[in-house]
């Protein structure tokens, strides 16, 4: 194996960090070996996150090229339906989201249905899981998932 550029600076240093402690420069190049694999798997989600981006907006862009609407969230691959998408939100808390609230929070994880009225569509789920008992009203525009009494008095939820 050829020595490495710039090594004859460096090397002295290596030698008085590790000592006569034939292991230390093996645990060096472990630690080393280590933190490469971590960048790598680092490059590899970034890639990933970067080709996520760019799909939402070309499928953005072409929406709003195809229909003339304003530009809207696109739904990411592999989201979750709109009704498990909604129930899993409200797991995440115990008190009332506001309809707002839900609809931004789909919008940010890629979750909001498409079309020209996604607010309308978000909207309409709602009212039809409160008809159907998975979630409550709180009052006007706020839902959490539905609640039913325990035996001991208090309540449960009904996830």
């Amino acid at each position: 194996m050829t020595e490495p550029e710039g090594i004859a600076a460096i090397l002295p240093l290596i030698e008085r960090f590790i000592g006569n402690q034939p292991d230390g420069l093996e645990g060096i190049r472990t630690q080393i070996k280590t933190e490469l694999e971590y960048a790598e798997r680092t490059v590899q989600r970034t890639r990933e996150q970067l080709a996520a981006i760019e799909w939402v907006m070309a499928n953005v862009d072409r929406e709003a090229a195809t229909n003339g609407a304003p530009p809207t969230a696109a739904r990411l691959p592999g989201a979750p339906s709109l009704r498990k998408a909604i129930k899993l939100l409200l797991t995440e808390r115990s008190d009332y989201w506001t309809r707002d609230e839900i609809i931004s929070e789909l919008e940010r994880r890629g979750w909001a249905p498409g079309g020209k009225t996604p607010r309308n569509t978000v909207i309409s789920r709602l009212s039809e899981m409160t008809r159907a008992g998975v979630i409550e009203r709180g009052g006007k525009g706020q839902y959490r998932l539905a609640t039913a009494p325990t035996e001991m008095g208090g309540q449960q939820s009904l996830r």
